[in-house]
């Protein structure tokens, strides 16, 4: 009985295992189904050997004519035992090695999850491009065993790849990893049209044994950052991996992109805070003096300069004053101090109004005559950008910086949209300086009509108007001469530098207009003449400029003098400076006649105050010539006056007043004897009129002196 017991216990565990290994364990055998059918068949052949082993202990056999046979039945049992162990075995076979395959691509997967993982957590929390592509790097070789990773960046302007970081490779990087050029190369086309790829391609400059055995570039919306090369060796990298790889290298391109979204958006906002900024330093200054400290604080904080120039220019581009400060926020030299520009920066920028970047100002050699203190200040890099309105270039601005190459097309895009408000400081400060120059010349021109008033002496007047003219007008020397009756001779009677020319002058000696073509010509034309030497039209000749100017003059303004419709003297301004450096303006011209008008009037007060002086002793001649007569009529008319008067009085009486006709001519004829009578008492009779004598020219000796 216990035999039967133990067989049925058997057969019912085979056919558990079967019917489980039928309907639960299918999953298990998914990734090989020829071991689930060997196993199944395994399993069969021995659940029919135990139903077999069971029916013969229990009788079956004299049912069954074919197992009446002992010898038979044991070999029946031992075929199925035999078939069931064979398929069983060869089924196990072949399915443990796949369980261990999977645990291992489990141990894979589980690898790439975890690499994954990581390398998104790093990317996320990455602040820079560089530290992101380092993170993955170091991902890459130590959690998926790749060998040798490297990681570059790409540069759009010189088409090439800079290298980031390495990892795996020995101490030191190959040299052929810091720079790719990509111009030319099939890698260039990998990497704008491939996800990745196996095959870098013969073009490239790679040697054999150093190709790369996967690229993946690092992209985002059509544009190209960088790259991941990667080198395995012997082994081939599978195609999950590469796809883990290329997957990095899309969140790379991501994370790059949105970087520098977040960093236009970061510059925009700066970029907007320092143009408020600047907008509100503008309208509080008015002059860029005031402006240069406040505005280098401001272009310190946004582009990071360590010194500055602002440099006013002119408008013939050749001449400047320049404000200079360096990081120590200290105000340098040549405060309002004029220089010309040629052969400087400012020239060119003045010139093409374009914004010129030097990368290290000491290696410079076609402009560098202005940087002298910029590389005294210990700066290599420099930026020098126009201010200006529309194409019309009122200044430049110079930045520098310690470090060559510093500054970049992003630090002059940003400067440039930023320095053009400086503009509306210089067009202010230069309305109130002109504003102020006026003022200022109509209040001395006020006072020369004061010191004509009071009689002041006409040298000292000629003396004011020189001064007027070489510290307002800013030239070089001016000097006013009058001419002889005879209109033939040139005489100095005042003469002025603004500084010490070492020229001598005689102001006694005349000097023939015949020998003074442009000064003769002024005289006969009654006109202003603008002289340029540089003009061969307007060209003064030397012996003319050296007698009455300077013999190194380069511009010169002949103004003349007149006096009641005719020239009598002229007022002579020179300027050693060329015509470009220093222009003879409108206002220049307008003050210069001013002060030849005021001039022309001391001129006639003086001949107002000598006919006046030679008049009186005519005068006092006639008078005493022509009293004799007069007194000797009066006399004679006294005596036959005071007749009337008696005989009217007389008749008046004796007629009686009752006539009103009588009495009417009796009042008439008493009213005339009256009336003649007084201007016979009259003293001063006969001198309501002074005979003068006549006008009289100047001559150049009476009126100094």
């Amino acid at each position: 009985m216990p035999q039967l017991y133990y067989d049925a216990l058997l057969c019912s565990a085979f056919v558990i295992v079967l019917v489980s290994v039928l309907t639960v364990g299918r999953s298990a055998f998914e990734t090989c189904k020829d071991a689930y059918r060997q196993i199944v068949y395994g399993l069969a052949f021995l659940t029919v050997f135990s139903f077999i082993h069971l029916a013969i202990n229990t009788g079956l056999p004299a049912h069954l004519t074919f197992l009446k046979d002992k010898q038979f039945a044991k070999i029946v049992e031992a075929t199925f035992i035999a078939g069931g162990l064979i398929f069983l075995l060869i089924g196990l076979g072949s399915w443990l090695p796949t369980i261990r395959d999977k645990k291992v691509a489990d141990g894979k997967s589980q690898r790439r999850y975890n690499c994954l993982s990581e390398i998104t957590r790093m990317i996320n929390n990455a602040e820079s491009f560089d530290d992101a592509v380092n993170g993955t790097l170091t991902s890459l070789t130590e959690q998926i065993g790749i060998n040798r990773t490297a990681g570059f960046k790409y540069a759009a302007k010189l088409d090439a790849l800079f290298l980031i970081g390495t990892h795996g490779f020995s101490s030191e990087n190959p040299p052929v990893l810091n720079r790719i050029d990509l111009t030319g190369t099939d890698l260039h086309n990998i990497l704008v049209t491939s996800r990745y790829s196996r095959d870098v391609g013969g073009n490239t400059i790679f040697d054999n044994g150093r190709q790369p055995d996967i690229v993946i570039p690092i992209r985002w919306q059509e544009r190209l950052y960088g790259s991941l090369l990667c080198w395995q060796g012997e082994k081939e990298i599978d195609e999950e991996t590469i796809e883990l790889i290329a997957l990095a290298g899309d969140m790379l391109g991501h994370k790059a992109g949105s970087l520098v979204q977040t960093q236009n958006l970061q510059y925009q906002q700066q970029q907007n805070d320092a143009y408020s900024r600047l907008s509100r330093l503008c309208n509080q200054v008015s002059s860029l003096q005031q402006l240069t400290k406040p505005l280098f604080d401001l272009l310190q904080d946004a582009l990071g300069a360590e010194f500055m120039t602002i440099a006013e220019i002119d408008g013939s581009g050749e001449n400047m004053f320049r404000y200079s400060i360096n990081a120590g926020g200290r105000v340098l030299l040549e405060k309002r101090v004029s220089r010309p520009t040629q052969g400087t920066d400012m020239e060119k920028v003045f010139k093409d109004n374009h914004t010129i970047i030097v990368d290290d100002v000491q290696k410079y050699d076609r402009y560098h005559n202005e940087d002298g203190l910029i590389i005294s200040c210990g700066m290599h890099a420099k930026i020098v950008s126009p201010v200006a309105i529309g194409r019309r270039v009122l200044a430049t601005v110079v930045l520098g910086h310690s470090q060559p190459g510093y500054f970049s097309r992003l630090h002059q895009r940003r400067l440039e949209e930023l320095i053009h408000l400086v503009a509306s400081v210089i067009d202010k400060e230069r309305l109130h300086e002109s504003v102020e120059t006026r003022e200022e010349q109509m209040i001395r021109l006020q006072m020369m009509e004061k010191d004509l008033l009071s009689e002041k002496p006409i040298d000292e007047i000629f003396t004011e108007a020189c001064d007027m003219l070489t510290k307002r007008m800013k030239c070089t020397m001016a000097r006013v001469s009058l001419i002889d009756k005879e209109n033939e001779n040139l005489i100095t009677q005042k003469w002025q530098t603004i500084r010490d020319t070492g020229q001598k002058v005689n102001q006694s000696e005349k000097i023939p207009l015949t020998l003074l073509p442009w000064h003769r010509l002024a005289v006969e034309n009654s006109k202003p003449m603008l002289i340029n030497q540089a003009d061969m039209d307007s060209r003064m000749q030397a012996q003319e400029s050296t007698q009455t100017l300077l013999p190194n003059i380069k511009s010169a303004m002949l103004v003349p003098i007149q006096l009641n419709g005719s020239v009598r003297g002229i007022i002579s301004i020179g300027e050693v400076r060329n015509w470009n450096r220093r222009t003879f303006s409108a206002a220049d011209l307008i003050l210069a006649k001013d002060v030849a008008g005021k001039c022309s009037l001391a001129l006639r007060m003086k001949q107002l105050r000598m006919n006046k002086l030679n008049s009186r002793p005519f005068a006092n001649m006639w008078r005493e010539s022509s009293q004799e007569p007069i007194r000797a009529l009066r006399s004679e008319l006294k005596s036959p006056l005071t007749s009337i008067i008696g005989a009217v009085e007389l008749l008046k009486t004796k007629e009686g007043a009752e006539d009103e006709f009588a009495t009417r001519y009796y009042n008439m004829i008493m009213r005339s004897a009256e009336k003649i009578q007084t201007l016979t008492e009259k003293e001063d009779w006969g001198r309501s009129e002074d005979k003068t004598a006549p006008e009289q020219v100047l001559e150049p000796e009476q009126v100094i002196g």
